[in-house]
């Protein structure tokens, strides 16, 4: 019972947070002047019996500027490293790994070297 107490008195707190943030947002001029901006937008829109996305049609050089601008901002992965096994020759336990990351290979590094461990790799 006391925790359906504490989780509306934690509720009621985010609540109250919450409509802080929104009285900020709603006194701050940029945000009138966006949410005016895109409630003229909405009319013009209603008045040509348009969507959003035929205004952007109307504006096909800002789509593509965007996506360009949307694409060249990510990185391109790089490549791959390659899957190598590594085969403990002692106890002949397999390991596969694109690095020598793995927890195994860190136990076996310590007890031996990198060098070595590194040895017992081959490229799949």
């Amino acid at each position: 019972m006391s925790s359906l107490i504490a989780d509306h008195e934690k509720l009621k707190q985010e609540q109250d947070r919450i409509n802080q943030q929104l009285a900020a947002l709603e006194e701050d001029d940029n945000c009138r002047r966006d949410k005016a901006c895109k409630e003229a937008i909405q009319k013009v829109l209603e008045e040509h019996e348009k969507t959003p996305l035929e205004l952007l049609g109307l504006f096909p050089e800002i789509v593509t500027t965007a996506t360009q601008k949307k694409a060249s901002s990510h990185k391109q992965p790089a490549t791959q490293r390659p899957l190598i096994r590594y085969t403990h020759p002692g106890t002949n336990e397999i390991v596969e790994s694109r690095g020598l990351d793995k927890k195994v290979l860190q136990d076996w590094i310590k007890a031996y070297n990198k060098e070595t461990v590194k040895s017992w790799g081959v490229e799949v």
